[in-house]
This record gives C-alpha cells, structure tokens and sequence, in this order.
C-alpha cells in the first residue's frame, strides 16, 4: 500500500518510491510463498497526493517502470488499486496506462472518494489495515513487522548490487536499453513556468 499523504515530493523521489517498492517484493519473494502463489494487490491511496510528482516522471521513465514490473520482475499483479482518487489525480494514472498491457488494463481499479466499500469487493477485509476499515491490525503494527523483516536484508540488498550481466557474453546482440524501450529521451529537458 502507498498512502501519498505520507510522502514528501522534494525528499522522497518517484523512482526511490519505486526502487523500495521493488526490494519489498524481493523480500516478499524470499519469505512468503503465499505472495508467489496468490499474487499481489497493489493499493495507492491517493488521498493528499502532490502533483508536484508529475515533475519526477518522464515517458521513457514511465515505461521502463510498467516493463519491469509486467515483464522483468516475477510477480502476479492481480490488480493496482487506487482509492480517495479525485478527477485530477486520473492525469497521473494516464500517465501509465499507454504502456500497460491489457491484462494488467483490466486489473487495474479507480475508485473515487468515500468509496472504501467498492474496495472490499476486489480485497478481503481480512487482509487489509484498520484505517481501511479492515481487520488486519492498525497500519503502525503492520509497517513495524514488514520493516523488521526488511532489515534482516540488508547484507542481501548490499551484495545483489555487485550482481549485473555480461552483455559480451549475450550469444545474439548485447541488449540495451534502447532495445527494449525505443530511443531514449534525448536533449535537454524544458522547464516550462
């Protein structure tokens, strides 16, 4: 779950935001074969969402998110939720969409404020914090288990970061990043006031 309200768009970047949802996944992977099995549910509570982190994205950045995680990373998205969504929040959302592939289209969820119930029909009460009207304990006990479990990762993080691939050694042509993803952003970017 990521509650915006939460987070500082000058402290706190987009692609961090990201890079720690990814390294809980990777704990997750690890520790729980439920998680593989049963897949995941990803809920943003837009609720106090700054749009000052449409500042931090880029297509190319965009899509290279989407890819991971449709493509790159193991996991089963059975859906991306998003509640308490105003109108103009959905700008943010569209940023993603054109890069989504239609299974993970269909799974995804805009539910706009004041619709917590709808909520309970995609993700059982059982499993979600009490300040979501749910029954798996209040979000400070939650977050303090998960962080304690996080952190006994922590020599694992450190070591996978040495980890990388050989291109080189790639039997057809070395894969970069414009392969994947089309030509990269080029020239300077526009600050427009």
């Amino acid at each position: 779950m990521v509650r915006w309200a939460k987070l500082d768009p000058d402290s706190i970047y987009f692609v961090d935001l990201f890079k720690a949802s990814l390294m809980c996944f990777d704990v997750l992977l690890n520790e729980d074969d439920n998680f593989t099995i049963n897949g995941l549910n990803i809920i943003h509570d837009m609720r106090g969402f700054s749009l000052e982190y449409l500042t931090h994205l880029t297509p190319t950045l965009c899509k290279k998110l989407i890819f991971c995680l449709q493509s790159a990373y193991p996991l089963r998205i059975k859906g991306i939720v998003f509640i308490n969504t105003p109108v103009v929040y959905e700008v943010f959302i569209n940023l993603f969409t054109p890069f989504m592939n239609e299974k993970l289209t269909k799974r995804l969820t805009i539910l706009r404020e004041d619709a917590i119930e709808k909520l309970y029909e995609q993700i059982p009460q059982e499993v979600l914090p009490e300040e979501y009207g749910g029954k798996a304990g209040p979000i400070s006990k939650i977050c303090g288990e998960f962080r304690a479990t996080v952190d006994k990762y922590k020599n694992w993080f450190t070591d996978d970061e040495q980890y990388g691939s050989d291109e080189s050694k790639r039997p057809d042509k070395p894969k970069v990043s414009a392969d994947i993803f089309g030509m990269e952003e080029c020239g300077e970017r526009l600050n427009i006031d």
